[in-house]
């Protein structure tokens, strides 16, 4: 009598439970960061005007299933020991630079300096990032660049901060970067950053294919304050902001992250599953956005630009570095005669395909 009293207890207690253990709280440690070795399935897709990608909470069901695949990359990252060699000398040498020992890298995005009309004496290739996936941060400590058949190893001045570990939901946090990168007798690029960041949700994330994955959501404000200086060019500074919403959990990299500049989501990044190869095309979505072109880049006050990328339908507006509208207009394109000498964002709004391509950065000189 006593024993079947205690389990049914036991029974009615594990039922109750359960909803909780399903929607509880989920808390990102070291184990759910890139780990080295791994290889992670990253889709692109195009960001839906429709969509409110803010919308977080508590126990929130975030249903992205009809995300759709415009292209698809495969992104590993290595163990610190297998870094270029330079790089190792900065990256893993705990006697010599004990803030700057990592423990992974990864091939990291090259910044387009032709968008800014920056046209390189030498092409920059094997672009990495360095990581420190332990401690009480996961960081950017550093990163690397190809040129001229030597891999340059950069230190940041100022080790930038990703979140906290571990992180949880309602935490709060922020943290600075610098760092500057410089190819003597070539060029120079130096940066200066801030982050703001909360983690201001938590639920079940569902993408394409049937996933779901319990996720933190972590939303971060990016400041950044960059100068260029190439080699007989005068320097060019711009500052920019972006927030980042990013969809946390034991996937290593974030199983979703949506990019944003001035409320206009630009990039939509998801994990999923390598595409078969099939020998046929038919529904496989290939239609992709061009990238906006700007000529002349740096452009002269009161000269007209060509929007390469735009035609009679499209729809865009110019904002300053603070945000604020400068002007608007349609089509391919944009007179500057009202424009003051500095750096500016072209956010296209409307297309005839319905894709909107990333923000542009022009200079008028």
């Amino acid at each position: 009598m006593n024993f079947s009293l205690s389990k049914s207890w036991a029974t009615t207690l594990m039922l109750l439970f359960i909803p909780f253990v399903f929607n509880a709280q989920i808390t990102v440690n070291s184990s759910d960061l890139p780990q080295a070795g791994t290889t992670y399935t990253i889709h692109e897709s195009t960001p839906d005007p429709l969509q409110d990608y803010t919308l977080t909470g508590t126990g929130v069901v975030w249903d992205y299933s009809d995300l759709e695949s415009n292209s698809v990359s495969e992104i590993t990252y290595g163990d610190i020991e297998d870094a270029p060699t330079l790089a190792l000398l900065v990256f893993n040498q705990p006697w010599m630079q004990p803030d700057h020992v990592c423990d992974v890298f990864s091939p990291g995005e090259l910044p387009d300096l032709s968008e800014m009309g920056v046209d390189l004496p030498i092409e920059l290739s094997s672009f990495y990032n360095y990581y420190q996936t332990s401690g009480d941060n996961f960081t950017i400590a550093g990163i690397s660049m190809g040129a001229q058949g030597i891999d340059f190893p950069v230190p940041y001045t100022d080790i930038d901060e990703i979140h906290p570990i571990p992180l949880n939901y309602g935490d709060e946090f922020n943290s600075t970067s610098a760092f500057t990168a410089e190819v003597p007798t070539m060029f120079s690029y130096s940066s200066e950053g801030e982050r703001v960041g909360e983690v201001d949700g938590w639920g079940t994330l569902m993408l394409p294919n049937g996933t779901e994955h319990q996720v933190i959501r972590l939303t971060t404000t990016i400041s950044k304050s960059d100068e260029i200086t190439a080699e007989g060019m005068d320097e060019i500074s711009f500052d920019y902001e972006t927030t980042v919403y990013q969809w946390l959990g034991d996937g290593g990299m974030p199983y979703l992250e949506v990019q944003s500049t001035f409320g206009v989501p630009f990039r939509v990044r998801f994990q999923g599953e390598t595409e078969e190869d099939t020998s046929s095309t038919e529904g496989i979505n290939t239609v992709l956005q061009e990238e906006i072109k700007i000529y002349p880049n740096p452009a002269k006050s009161g000269e007209s630009i060509q929007l390469q990328g735009m035609d009679v339908n499209s729809t865009w507006e110019v904002r300053d570095a603070k945000g604020n509208i400068c002007h608007s207009g349609a089509g391919a394109t944009l007179s500057t005669e009202t424009l003051k000498t500095g750096a500016y964002f072209l956010i296209q709004r409307t297309s005839s395909n319905g894709l909107i391509s990333r923000p542009a950065v022009f200079i008028v000189q």
